[in-house]
């Protein structure tokens, strides 16, 4: 009696240790898959499905900014025509070789001098162009390559918008043409649910004031706002940013430029205002991937 006593408390025991051992296995499972769960879900890969990313690409004193949601992509000038090979590099890395809408903010060399080698080297859905033009040889370049390849060529109205993805892209100016060249940019408002960004090109207060007059008619504001004219002085007035709110700042500029962009004055109000801000100088390529609920800033030195 005391041997199957034994016996039946040995094998409680091995019960006991076995249910202990599964429920443990249990419970490590569990947690692997919610930590897993929870680490897919927080992390927004450039360039990965239902996600926004915007890089601002470094072509040292100039502009060049490519978007793509999902199939859809848009690229924002392309810098001096030295950057056209670094420009189209970086895109066809991606595994891109369309560009559905490519945009000539305004017509100044540091905006528009790869165009037309981008033109040549993708196939452009659509081109967006203010009703503005030049004399100079870039320009007559760009205008022969968009009709070579018989691109569609629009000028937009502000307040008309169009889709990238799932984004909502809008045009906040069609630019100012009884004012400098600069203050023709066009300027766009991407936006995907809570965040949002503003392209400025090179506007300078006199299109910013009639950006803030037509925003009774839609929302200006922005998590992100691309700093006008390389940080110049001319641009990004108190009451453009005071409309704008942004939270992240990014100005393209080039190392020890000989026009001294940023402005100190510039850096300074933004540095008052809280404004989290990043040069392209310093920090080289800049992407912002966002799915709308979140967002990231990654950046390459």
């Amino acid at each position: 009696m005391k041997k199957n006593f034994l016996e039946f408390l040995t094998m409680s025991l091995r019960k006991k240790r076995k249910a202990i051992f599964l429920f443990g296995m249990f419970i490590l499972v569990i947690s692997v898959t919610i930590f897993t769960a929870c680490n897919v879900s927080s992390n927004l890969s450039p360039y990965s499905k239902g996600v926004l990313t915007v890089t601002f690409i470094d072509v040292g004193q100039g502009d060049s900014i490519f978007l793509a949601m999902d199939d859809e992509t848009m690229l924002i000038d392309t810098g001096e025509k030295e950057y056209a090979y670094k420009v189209t590099q970086f895109i066809q890395e991606k595994d891109y070789d369309r560009i559905g809408v490519l945009v000539a903010t305004h017509p100044h060399d540091d905006h528009i001098g790869g165009m037309a080698e981008i033109i040549r080297n993708f196939t452009i859905g659509k081109m967006y162009m203010p009703d503005v033009s030049h004399t100079t040889q870039t320009f007559i370049n760009m205008m022969d390559a968009i009709e070579n390849k018989n691109v569609s060529r629009h000028i937009p109205l502000q307040g008309e918008n169009f889709k990238l993805g799932k984004a909502t892209v809008t045009v906040l100016s069609a630019g100012l043409s009884n004012y400098s060249l600069n203050n023709t940019s066009i300027v766009l408002k991407v936006e995907l649910d809570k965040y949002a960004f503003i392209f400025t090109g090179d506007v300078e207060f006199e299109a910013e004031r009639d950006i803030l007059s037509a925003k009774a008619r839609f929302d200006i504001s922005a998590y992100v706002l691309k700093i006008s004219h390389h940080g110049s002085d001319t641009s990004t007035s108190d009451d453009f940013l005071d409309a704008v709110k942004p939270k992240i700042a990014v100005i393209t500029v080039g190392k020890d430029n000989r026009y001294e962009h940023p402005d100190k004055e510039v850096i300074d109000k933004l540095s008052k205002k809280g404004i989290k801000t990043y040069l392209t100088s310093k920090k080289r390529n800049i992407t912002i991937v966002t799915d709308g609920r979140k967002m990231e800033v990654i950046t390459t030195k």
